[in-house]
């Protein structure tokens, strides 16, 4: 295991560690600050349902395409890029218009990125130990996950006013992001490896039982909802900011 979580493996966990640090700082004060601009619930939604679309529809396509170029790290520099210098617009933000530029850009970055850094992580290490490398990738992506609302909540408790906390919480987002992007540079593509393998064979695809759990999460994502209304509906309740 020690092995394994060397090179690219921890290089790439740390990217994961520092975005989703940045992303978890803004994301779980978007739903409140657009409602403070003047957003409606349905405007909410609509932000939220382009930027998931977006994500969904564009992975595939910018995988097939980092395959094709074999240049899978290039793919994930500016995936994270992206993502990193729209965050401060935030700060700015007067309008829902602007919010949705930011949802909308960080999710083409996450669906420039996550493919080809799948591929990577794949690659770098043996078949034999793929589940601890993305183990350990995921747990890093959770991490981040908890730090980031804990420093927002530290930072906002600075402030009297919440909506001036806020904007500077998406500012100081930025740091986290740009620090993700440190460690890219270090990762070695593993591009060349995958040229020389064999083609895949794709004829696992057509099996019953990925067919079942491809339309077990088309089920889930039907009756699935955005974390943004979970969070009014907390706010709703009683839960303070």
């Amino acid at each position: 295991m020690k092995n394994t979580l060397k090179g690219n493996v921890f290089l790439l966990s740390m990217v994961s560690l520092f975005t989703d640090t940045a992303s978890h700082m803004v994301y779980p004060l978007l739903p409140d600050f657009l409602e403070k601009i003047g957003a409606s619930k349905t405007i909410i939604g609509i932000i939220e349902g382009i930027a998931e679309a977006v994500a969904s529809l564009l992975r595939s396509v910018f995988g097939a395409l980092s395959d094709k170029l074999n240049k899978r790290k290039e793919f994930v520099f500016w995936g994270y890029a992206l993502s990193a210098i729209t965050k401060p617009f935030l700060f700015i933000a007067n309008s829902w218009l602007i919010v949705l530029f930011v949802r909308f850009s960080d999710k083409i970055g996450k669906a420039v990125r996550t493919p080809p850094r799948d591929a990577i992580l794949s690659t770098s290490v043996d078949a034999s130990k793929q589940g601890t490398a993305f183990g350990f990738n995921r747990a890093m992506d959770r991490l981040g996950a908890i730090w980031g609302p804990l420093l927002a909540f530290i930072i906002l408790a600075l402030f009297v006013d919440k909506e001036r906390g806020m904007r500077y919480v998406f500012l100081l987002s930025l740091i986290p992001a740009l620090v993700a992007l440190f460690f890219i540079p270090f990762v070695k593509e593993t591009g060349e490896f995958i040229k020389k393998q064999k083609e895949l064979k794709y004829a696992g695809l057509k099996s019953k039982k990925f067919i079942l759990f491809l339309t077990a999460c088309i089920i889930f994502s039907f009756g699935n909802s955005s974390n943004s209304f979970l969070l009014l509906k907390a706010k709703e309740t009683g839960l303070t900011n």
